[in-house]
């Protein structure tokens, strides 16, 4: 991973671009959280760097630490019917491990949610555990040549499920709305 922190370095250095790797300690757990408290800031600082497959190929999503992607609002930006994150054999085939997909430096379309603009500066993956990358997204923007859409939501902090364990047996019907469904969406 070291060789692909140190090609980013290159591309960001030939296309004059502000950015800082910050070291990491060894022992820090791979978790956003963990990340940004490390760096001092707050979570809308953080962008992750998500790659999902879709029946059209491969995607970089790029969002806000604070926001979660809106799955209906993403499918409809790309046209598509399937969206799901990258098996780890996708990711093996581009040499990135889940956990440290840097915000560029590979040959795939990039995506960036109109939130990530709202900061000066974000804390990102660099491809190398030991160190994060700390860039103004606008910068990303112009070298991957991203697209920017509203493709996220903001999160709904420690929200609950309940498993009903209704299942559909046929068309919903009188009996089953008066005695399952019902109750369920009192619920919510």
């Amino acid at each position: 991973m070291k060789k692909l922190k140190t090609n980013i370095e290159k591309l960001l250095k030939e296309n004059n671009i502000r950015y800082e790797f910050i070291p990491l300690p060894e022992d820090i757990a791979m978790d956003v959280d963990v990340h940004m408290k490390f760096h001092g800031k707050n979570l809308r600082n953080a962008m992750p760097n998500m790659v999902f497959r879709t029946e059209k190929g491969l995607i970089v999503a790029q969002r806000r630490g604070d926001t979660e992607i809106d799955n209906k609002k993403l499918k409809q930006l790309l046209g598509i019917q399937r969206l799901s994150l990258a098996s780890k054999e996708d990711l093996d085939n581009l040499e990135l491990e889940p956990g440290l997909v840097p915000p560029t430096g590979y040959n795939l379309k990039f995506y960036m949610d109109k939130k990530v603009l709202e900061n000066d500066e974000v804390y990102t993956g660099s491809g190398d555990r030991l160190f994060a990358l700390k860039i103004n997204p606008r910068d990303l923007v112009k070298l991957n040549n991203a697209i920017v859409a509203d493709f996220t939501a903001f999160e709904v902090g420690n929200r609950k499920r309940v498993y009903s364990g209704i299942r559909a047996t046929g068309r919903l019907h009188l009996g089953n709305y008066l005695v399952a469904v019902k109750g369920m969406l009192a619920l919510q």
